[in-house]
């Protein structure tokens, strides 16, 4: 355990002291007043991008400013024709609500204009929608509306106030009448972009409305892995040891538009191990077969998901089927799983250790793993 401690603290240094030469700026511009100035903007998740953007003129500059919402007009990447303008956004919380100024993508841009504006984890509740962590925000006659459904609990009860609903029915009442279409609309982009297009097209005929269609496809890092395993029991009633090797497959899931530090991992192997138990004053050996199912949270340290040297920790479950060699019997157990490692280009170099159940003192596997990326070269790819 104080090996991964160690390997976390390492990282994280590492990261920290390379950070400021491969944080991951891309060509873009911002606006100010009437101006447009070109330069290199920080690529980060949507909901960071919200809030305030880093910007430097020369992308070899180790200095950068910061810009906010009150202090320019919008900002963009060249490279994916992502825009975002600043915007007036209500946010609401359960029985909070507050105005502020944002940063929000465009989606849709003529008589009425449409963003999309991601919303931290602090200034929404979650309860059962588990993809409801965005809103909508209507621009008409240089005024912003903001369109979302939220979640709340009262007195042991939870609901959805579908809130874009009513004020949709009011900002589209002057030309559109379709109010029973209206009553089931689904909170989505599809959803949201027919009504918004309807109507302008209802409003100004002669005007197209533009769609900037960016979805920010999920990075999936997936490969091989092979891995050596030492069995310990830290129990003194039982004195045991042991070690194996298990194979495996494994994939990194990473949604770049939501986080670019934390990802998903999951996985499958088999793991061949062979220990000794000295019971009553003799040895016994064992052979055991086990099938695992990783399913982890991982904190990578470098913002960037395409640099060559990642640092990272995970955590998690790790459900473990097992039988001894002549499969007497069959045990299915869970194991609470602490890891840490790095990718260097497509080789991943990691250690765990898997502990039986919640007890500190309850068996472990430590596992030294080396893992090749099959996957192709990775890309941020805008459908």
């Amino acid at each position: 355990m104080r090996l991964i401690f160690l390997i976390a603290f390492v990282a994280i240094f590492i990261s920290k002291n390379i950070y400021a030469q491969n944080s991951f700026f891309e060509e873009g511009y911002y606006i100010q007043r009437q101006d447009t100035i070109a330069g290199y903007i920080e690529r980060t998740n949507e909901t960071d991008l919200s809030k305030l953007i880093k910007f430097k003129s020369d992308i070899n500059s180790t200095s950068f400013k910061q810009y906010r919402p009150t202090e320019i007009k919008g900002f963009g990447f060249r490279k994916d024709s992502m825009h975002f303008e600043s915007i007036d956004a209500e946010i609401r919380r359960d029985t909070i609500v507050y105005s502020t100024n944002r940063f929000a993508k465009l989606v849709l841009r003529g008589y009425t204009s449409l963003y999309k504006l991601q919303i931290p984890n602090n200034e929404r509740l979650d309860i059962f929608e588990s993809n409801n962590t965005y809103v909508y925000i209507l621009k008409k006659e240089n005024k912003d509306y903001t369109l979302g459904q939220y979640e709340y609990s009262r007195q042991n009860t939870v609901g959805l106030n579908k809130r874009y609903i009513g004020i949709l029915k009011v900002l589209v009442k002057d030309c559109l009448q379709d109010f029973n279409r209206l009553d089931n609309l689904e909170f989505n982009d599809k959803s949201i972009i027919d009504v918004i297009e309807t109507y302008n097209a209802c409003k100004n005929p002669t005007a197209k409305t533009r769609r900037y269609s960016h979805q920010v496809k999920p990075i999936i890092k997936h490969g091989a892995e092979v891995a050596f395993g030492r069995f310990l029991s830290p129990d003194q009633s039982i004195l045991s040891n042991g070690e194996g090797y298990s194979i495996g497959y494994f994939w990194d899931v990473l949604k770049p538009d939501i986080s670019r530090r934390f990802s998903s991992r999951l996985g499958i192997n088999y793991l061949y191990l062979k220990y000794t138990n000295w019971i009553n004053l003799q040895d016994k050996e064992t052979v055991l077969h086990f099938i695992r199912v990783p399913l982890l949270g991982q904190a990578n340290f470098i913002n960037s998901p395409n640099q060559a040297f990642i640092p990272f920790i995970n955590f998690g479950l790790t459900g473990v089927i097992s039988s001894d060699k002549n499969l007497d019997y069959v045990d299915l157990l869970p194991f609470f799983c602490l890891g840490g490692g790095f990718y260097i280009k497509n080789t991943k170099f990691g250690i765990s250790v898997e502990n039986e159940g919640l007890r500190i003192r309850a068996p472990k596997i430590v596992n030294f793993t080396i893992g090749l990326r099959l996957d192709k070269k990775n890309v941020f790819k805008i459908k």
